[in-house]
């Protein structure tokens, strides 16, 4: 982050600031280790792309337009909250559903009432 400020003359305080406002964290809290990784790819380009007079999307990929040095940030932020997303959904564990506790609760559906009704007019017929 050092290098970052020395190459841009952005005060070391606002690119923290940035850095935690991308995480999504406040002041104080601390930033989630699923984005220390991304975080470094954020500032190792934002650190490369500075030293450009004029940055393209050629840095980023394989288009020809410049870009504003408020766009390409804009853009590095998308694809920190894009990476971060996509860390979070490999890591997400789906809910685990628990069985019924009681089977009562299985009378509760019109097919199973259907069911036992027919049953029940079934058997009082083999009665009478």
């Amino acid at each position: 982050m050092t290098k970052l400020a020395a190459a841009t003359g952005e005060a070391s305080k606002l690119i923290w600031q940035s850095m935690l406002e991308l995480s999504g964290v406040k002041s104080g809290e601390l930033i989630p280790a699923t984005h220390f990784t991304p975080l470094s790819y954020w500032l190792h380009a934002r650190q490369t792309l500075s030293s450009q007079a004029a940055p393209t999307l050629t840095s980023l990929q394989a288009a020809q337009t410049p870009l504003s040095a408020a766009q390409l940030l804009t853009l590095l932020n998308k694809i920190f909250v894009l990476r971060v997303a996509r860390a979070q959904e490999t890591l997400a564990i789906p809910p685990v559903q628990a069985p019924s506790a009681s089977p009562w609760l299985a009378l509760k559906k019109p097919w199973v009432i259907a069911l036992a009704a027919i049953v029940a007019l079934g058997l009082l017929w083999l009665v009478i």
